[in-house]
């Protein structure tokens, strides 16, 4: 059992936070080199709900913008891969393909994706943002590495040692040890909480590795909260869908739909931070549940999930961080997120 500090402090987390998100700049940088400020495309909006993959996609955007890069000449989602248009808008600039936690074969629309902009595009640069690799089957690996590694310009940013030993050892390819990207967010101060309560932030999925405790009074077990419908969501899934089906050649109708994709990633994630920000103490099992909770300081404690992301993602970035604790099962997790909410109320009783 290990607890990072006996008194959480959001300042020392946000110091963590601007370091690694600074870190992630000058790694983003030099891996563009000569292409930094060539028109470029940024592909894989997440059109889905989840709130940690939007937060890279801001933090990308961030990021992009710091290192002096224009807005990029073409976006797309998952469904909306057009390969012609981004070589008539984009020519020989560089492709990026977003961060996150769907490199390999746990996730295979993605790596369709990826490997697909690897064989259409093999003199451009192809930049892969920090990503988790994982694979279950040897077969796909060998796939993944005939598929990638012959491309000259391919370079690889992951999110912690496991997979840069599956980068590298594994697939052949050029990688470097990266943050993630939803760093370059900054501190987001929450202010005051409004209960005294422990939010534990659990995956809902197929890559839960730990099951929650019953319900008590100071917890509030939850995933992510839903999406509900809205005319937002509903005007990006309109036109992904119509250029998914007419394949148009003119960019009108990719224009509108990219522009939609900033404000519905700074909605999903201002939901979410609002959302964290209630209680006053997180225990979760999400990668960005712990990044979110970093970026506002609030105390937390970390549990695995299925893949190992999260513990391979604390070891490389966060560990030692003031106020956040690692658990190894949930009973250790409640009783640490117990002693940490009393040292919150005890600090809000200690102010004048």
């Amino acid at each position: 059992m290990t607890v990072a500090a006996a008194s959480p402090s959001a300042a020392r987390a946000a110091e963590r936070v601007l370091a690694l998100g600074a870190q992630a700049r000058r790694i983003v940088g030099e891996a563009l080199g000569p292409d930094l400020g060539r028109p470029y495309a940024l592909l894989d909006f997440p059109c889905y709900a989840n709130v940690g993959d939007n937060a890279i996609w801001l933090g990308t955007r961030a990021t992009l913008d710091a290192v002096g890069m224009p807005p990029p000449a073409y976006t797309c989602d998952n469904r909306t891969f057009e390969p012609e248009v981004l070589a008539r808008l984009v020519g020989d600039g560089p492709i990026l393909l977003l961060g996150g936690g769907n490199f390999g074969d746990l996730f295979a629309k993605h790596q369709r994706l990826r490997e697909e902009v690897v064989a259409r595009f093999p003199t451009n640069l192809v930049l892969q943002l920090p990503q988790t690799i994982r694979f279950a089957s040897a077969g796909t690996v060998t796939s993944a590495r005939r598929a990638l590694s012959a491309h000259p310009r391919l370079k690889v940013l992951v999110r912690d040692e496991a997979s840069l030993v599956t980068a590298t050892r594994d697939l052949g390819l050029d990688a470097t040890l990266c943050p993630d990207l939803a760093f370059a967010l900054g501190p987001r101060p929450a202010g005051p909480c409004a209960r005294r309560r422990i939010l534990w932030l659990a995956r809902d999925d197929a890559w839960r590795r730990h099951e929650p405790p019953p319900r008590a009074d100071e917890l509030v077990v939850s995933d992510w909260p839903r999406e509900r419908p809205s005319l937002r969501r509903a005007y990006l899934r309109a036109l992904s869908s119509w250029i998914r089906r007419r394949k148009p050649r003119g960019t009108r109708v990719r224009t509108a739909l990219s522009a939609t994709y900033g404000p519905l990633a700074t909605w999903r994630v201002g939901r979410g931070l609002e959302w964290l920000a209630r209680e006053a103490v997180v225990v979760t099992d999400r990668l960005h549940g712990h990044v979110l909770a970093m970026l506002t300081g609030t105390p937390h404690v970390l549990l695995d999930d299925a893949t190992g992301k999260v513990r391979a993602f604390h070891d490389a970035w966060t560990r030692g961080v003031a106020g956040v604790a690692w658990a190894d099962d949930p009973a250790e997790a409640l009783a640490l997120a117990r002693r940490l909410l009393a040292q919150a109320a005890s600090s809000e009783g200690d102010r004048p």
